[in-house]
């Protein structure tokens, strides 16, 4: 799994750990330098930029929560996690608030703002477009590595057996299959602080990808 900064200057990719766990590191295209994103305790992989180029999300198996209640008589079972992934996000710099995060009466402006934006989005429209490509062009990303791992964020979606994670301005994508099952489908949840849904995109699917300027999703 690959996957460039928007501004080219920072890849991030995932490498098995002495343990054969998979973990991400982030290289530096400034100085050459690389670091460890995630730890080698969890199954992490599929990172993806946002393209403000603030936050790194992933997939990463932490919900080790077994379906078998409890092992009995001489034919015990395994442990069998039927949803252990989770879809996480992590801040490259210090002090970044999620865009996941609840309003609350300490930001009860972003409230006020993004009431008023829904108020005149028909008739700022271009304009916001028009902004919005002028910001991805000067997008540049930096990357505090003090403390990098302990910045790590859930996204409040359920867990899930997903794969392949795009991500784009308003909204993420993965693919998921349900435990038991062959069939795979496309699933998307909207960037958002509140009332939060994953919603299915389109049913059984063999393979999705985000093209490189978020507006279009590829599907096989």
């Amino acid at each position: 799994d690959l996957a460039w900064s928007p501004d080219g200057r920072f890849l991030a990719y995932v490498a098995p750990a002495a343990n054969a766990f998979r973990r991400i590191r982030i290289w530096s295209a400034d100085d050459g330098k690389i670091h460890d994103l995630t730890s080698d305790r969890f199954e992490s992989w599929s990172p993806a930029f946002s393209p403000d180029g603030k936050w790194i999300y992933f997939l990463s198996d932490r919900n080790l929560v077994s379906t078998v209640t409890s092992p009995w008589g001489s034919y015990a079972p395994e442990p069998f996690f039927a949803k252990a992934t989770k879809v996480y996000h992590l801040p490259l710099t210090p002090g970044v608030r999620s865009p996941w995060a609840p309003q609350d009466e300490l930001h009860a402006e972003d409230k006020k703002e993004e009431e008023k934006k829904d108020d005149v989005k028909d008739k700022t429209k271009e304009r916001d477009k028009e902004k919005k490509e002028k910001k991805e062009k000067e997008v540049r990303v930096a990357l505090d590595p003090a403390g990098l791992m302990e910045r790590l964020r859930e996204v409040p979606i359920p867990p899930g057996n997903y794969d392949d994670l795009s991500v784009a301005d308003k909204a993420l994508f993965f693919l998921s299959t349900p435990a038991g099952e062959t069939k795979v489908a496309l699933q998307g949840v909207a960037v958002a602080r509140q009332d939060v849904k994953v919603e299915t995109v389109v049913e059984d699917v063999t393979r999705a990808e985000l093209s490189g300027d978020g507006k279009t999703l590829l599907v096989r």
